[in-house]
C-alpha cells in the first residue's frame, strides 16, 4: 500500500502543476487515491493492533468525501446530457447512457445506435 501511494503523490505533485485542464482532473483523482489508501490503511492497521471499531470508522470517513470520482451527477445535468446527445443529428438511437463525476469533470458512456456504431439493429 506504501509503494502505490507515494507513486500517487508523485503523480498527483506532478499533474496539479499542469495548464491542462484534464491532466489537473487526473491531479484531482490522484490525491483521493492517496486519501483513500492512507485513510485505510492507517485504520485497518489501528483496527488491528487497539480497537476493532477503528476500521469500520475508517471506513465511514472515506464514504463521507463528497467529491470522490465515479458520482453520478445532479438530475438537471443529466437530463441536458439526454438532450444534447439525442438532438445530435447522427445519434439515431440511444440504447444506454452513464455519467459520472471525473475530477472536475464528468465522464459520459452512451451506447447506441449512430456514428460510430457499424451496425444498428432493429
Amino acid at each position: 500500500m506504501l509503494t502505490p501511494t507515494i507513486v500517487k503523490l508523485v503523480l498527483w505533485l506532478y499533474c496539479r502543476s499542469s495548464g491542462n485542464e484534464i491532466v489537473r482532473a487526473y491531479a484531482k483523482d490522484h490525491y483521493f487515491d492517496m486519501v483513500t489508501n492512507i485513510v485505510g490503511l492507517a485504520a485497518a492497521v489501528l483496527g488491528d493492533r487497539f480497537y476493532r471499531w477503528i476500521d469500520p470508522l475508517g471506513t465511514i470517513i472515506l464514504v463521507g468525501f463528497a467529491s470522490l470520482v465515479g458520482q453520478a451527477p445532479p438530475p438537471e445535468v443529466l437530463q441536458k446530457l439526454t438532450y444534447l446527445v439525442t438532438r445530435h443529428p447522427k445519434v439515431k438511437r440511444v440504447d444506454t447512457g452513464r455519467t459520472y463525476t471525473f475530477g472536475v469533470f464528468y465522464f459520459v458512456e452512451v451506447t447506441g445506435c449512430g456514428l460510430f456504431v457499424a451496425h444498428c439493429g432493429q
